[in-house]
């Protein structure tokens, strides 16, 4: 009876101590995976960055070419206003 408790003991001792590697496993993999978020939000906001002064460079250059011809076709002062609109998170 003695004999068996000792193996019972053991065996939920090399339980733990396998469960317990596995914690530390998968606690490294989070920090991992969250530095790796990190990386990723922090790209996604440079990219955001560069396609919002993208567009309006190209909103500089198109809006008063685009006037100046709707102008010359019509007699009434029209304005060109062009307009990126934001959707799904994506400029």
């Amino acid at each position: 009876m003695l004999q068996e408790l000792k193996e019972q003991f053991n065996s939920l001792v090399a339980k733990r101590n396998y469960i317990a590697e596995e914690l530390d496993k998968d606690k490294a993999a989070l920090l991992d995976k969250e530095v790796l978020y990190k990386d990723y939000f922090e790209a996604r906001e440079v990219v955001n960055t560069v396609i919002k002064l993208t567009q309006d460079n190209f909103k500089g250059k198109v809006e008063p070419l685009v006037t100046m011809a709707i102008r010359s076709v019509f007699e009434k002062p029209y304005d060109f206003e062009l307009r990126f609109e934001k959707k799904r998170n994506q400029l």
